[in-house]
């Protein structure tokens, strides 16, 4: 699988922009690229208020978001010394966001993962409306209190009811899911331990750390070189 940095180096040669990786927080994952810290701040707080969304950061450049499963987990940016056509920004865009789904797709070949209504059938309302919120917020903290109020129940009896349908504690499905999603980026090693654990709402990366290891059996770290050891 190509880094998600090497497709953004051949394709800043071939599109003649400067192309960079940021994380959600507007920082740069890509190697030798330094941009205007007024401008990544801007970025980083535009990926905050509008997620999802195509982002146009200025006449002489524009970001894509990097959506992986409903979660935003950082954003190309593409800038130029000169204002981009109108023309050459829209087949820019058409030929990134090829990429990048091709890229995406790569990711997930090898263990695709569970969509949000992929649930039993006879599972109550109340538990699928909770799973459908978790699926569409892994990058919040959703804390038990939070999501028994989603469905309006009690967070003493929300929490019971999930573990006898569902055979597991919610905080252990939840991490569940978020360190699925690490996975994922792990993969890749464009992607940041921290720039990872920031954008499933870990907010301090040793417990991120302590909670993947527990999921897998390994270290963010140790998972990162396997994958990249069985890289061809």
């Amino acid at each position: 699988m190509l880094a998600l940095n090497q497709l953004l180096t051949d394709f800043a040669a071939t599109a003649d922009l400067q192309v960079c990786l940021l994380d959600i927080t507007g920082q740069v994952l890509t190697p030798r690229v330094t941009l205007d810290s007024k401008l990544t701040l801007k970025v980083g707080h535009r990926m905050r208020t509008h997620p999802k969304t195509l982002l146009l950061a200025a006449p002489s450049g524009f970001a894509l978001p990097v959506v992986l499963d409903e979660q935003l987990v950082g954003t190309i940016l593409c800038t130029c010394p000169t204002p981009i056509p109108e023309a050459k920004r829209t087949s820019t865009i058409t030929i990134l966001q090829l990429l990048l789904a091709t890229y995406l797709n790569g990711l997930t070949q090898r263990q695709p993962l569970t969509a949000a209504d992929d649930v039993p059938v006879a599972l109550r309302s109340e538990l699928k409306l909770a799973i459908q919120y978790i699926h569409s917020h892994l990058n919040e903290n959703i804390a038990l209190a939070r999501i028994s109020k989603q469905v309006f129940l009690s967070s003493y009896y929300f929490s019971k009811l999930f573990k006898k349908e569902l055979g597991i504690n919610y905080i252990d499905y939840v991490n569940g899911k978020k360190i699925r999603h690490a996975q994922l980026l792990l993969q890749d090693n464009s992607w940041s331990i921290d720039s990872i654990a920031q954008s499933l709402g870990f907010t301090q990366i040793s417990y991120f750390s302590k909670t993947f290891k527990k999921v897998t059996g390994v270290s963010p770290r140790q998972f990162q070189k396997q994958c990249q050891a069985q890289q061809p």
